[in-house]
């Protein structure tokens, strides 16, 4: 009797050792698998802000934009704004340059009568 108690007892701790090292093992992969979920955990995270940084930045070269084709506009308002005083002096240049041609005429007629 106490031969099959000894043997009963050796097969309940063969058995609780075996589940105590199939325990063990679950627990490794459990940790490892908690591991993997923080690291990828972090991954999103760092994408995320990655967005975030990128959204903001094509916010800011968003804004440069508008205010660059602004500013082209403003400059292409002056340019235009230039060209015509340009085109209006140009216009009383030949103005008075027929007006001194007329008056040089002029000039050259009343010698020739007197």
């Amino acid at each position: 009797e106490v031969k099959e108690k000894r043997k009963a007892l050796d097969k309940e701790l063969t058995e609780t050792r075996s589940t105590q090292l199939a325990l063990d093992r679950t627990i490794e992969s459990i940790q490892k698998a908690r591991a993997e979920i923080q690291h990828l955990f972090h991954l999103c995270e760092n994408t995320i802000k990655q967005k975030k940084q990128l959204d903001s930045d094509m916010e800011r070269c968003s804004i440069q934009i508008a205010q660059g084709r602004q500013k082209t506009r403003e400059k292409n308002i002056c340019v235009a704004e230039m060209k015509h005083k340009l085109d209006t002096e140009r216009s009383n240049i030949r103005e008075l340059q027929r007006n001194i041609a007329s008056a040089r005429m002029q000039k050259a007629i009343l010698r020739q009568e007197l």
